[in-house]
């Protein structure tokens, strides 16, 4: 008598035990909420609904925009401007403010429609700037559009506000603004700004160079005499600053500039005998 083995038959698989069921409700699970954060739920209680809402609307403001229609994508960040104490109220306005630049720069060169964009766009950067509270990058993309729309001295507010806020590049973007500054004819104010930067810098090679080139600046825009006075306020808080033969010569020429001979002499003499500049 034979035996005849069905090899053909192929066996559903079947869950053995306790272990197989956990791990398939584990995967579902993941896979559940991998979903739902995709669609913009975040774990964070009551705002959870408000994290829901937000995000396709701004996904659909930024599609719209890239695509063109501005007017479009502002009317999708109209509603969420009016709360300003909502968690994304910055983003929102850094967004719509992103958006009129860009609508902005697409308008005709030299055009009417964007020559009154443009004084608009001017506004609103300034209500960006009074905002604050931006990012070292934000503050430097808001610092080089406003040099771009002809505002300098809006940008070098940028720039310092940058400083202000981030005191750990605050050498590089008070040179910043130092530089737009004197690009905007206000050589005082950046020469000010090399005067303070030459009060906190611990290295005697660029704490000389910062000194000098706020002197020169001042004295470009000023005149001498401003230059010799802010000099010597600036050089009674550095005496080893005082004691370089290039600074005690400089200050005594801006002396002889300034129609000072007698601080002049005070100034060599005070070097040669081993002092500081004198007042």
């Amino acid at each position: 008598m034979s035996v005849v083995t069905n090899h053909n038959r192929i066996e559903s698989p079947r869950l053995a035990g306790p272990l197989p069921l956990l791990l398939f409700f584990v995967v579902v699970c993941t896979l559940a909420l991998a979903v739902a954060i995709h669609y913009g739920w975040r774990p964070q209680g009551r705002n959870t609904t408000v994290a829901v809402t937000l995000s396709p609307r701004l996904q659909t403001a930024q599609i719209l925009a890239d695509s063109g229609q501005f007017a479009a994508a502002q009317a999708q960040l109209a509603p969420l401007l009016k709360n300003s104490r909502s968690a994304t109220f910055r983003r929102v306005r850094w967004l719509s403010w992103q958006f009129h630049w860009e609508q902005t720069m697409s308008l005709p060169t030299g055009s009417a429609a964007r020559i009154a964009a443009w004084k608009a766009l001017r506004r609103r950067t300034q209500d960006i700037v009074s905002l604050g509270g931006w990012t070292a990058q934000e503050w430097q993309t808001i610092a080089t559009r406003s040099a771009a729309l002809g505002d300098l001295q809006l940008s070098a507010d940028a720039w310092e506000a940058a400083a202000r806020s981030h005191p750990e590049q605050a050498l590089y973007l008070r040179q910043q603004a130092a530089s737009t500054l004197a690009a905007a004819g206000e050589g005082a104010k950046a020469g000010m700004i090399y005067l303070t930067l030459a009060l906190v810098e611990k290295d005697p090679a660029r704490q000389s160079h910062f000194f000098l080139t706020g002197l020169n600046l001042i004295e470009s825009a000023a005149g001498a005499k401003a230059a010799l006075k802010r000099g010597q306020n600036a050089l009674r808080q550095l005496p080893q600053l005082a004691k370089e033969r290039n600074i005690v010569l400089r200050m005594a020429s801006l002396a002889m500039a300034a129609d000072e001979p007698k601080i002049a002499a005070n100034i060599l003499f005070s070097a040669l005998s081993g002092g500081t500049v004198s007042p």
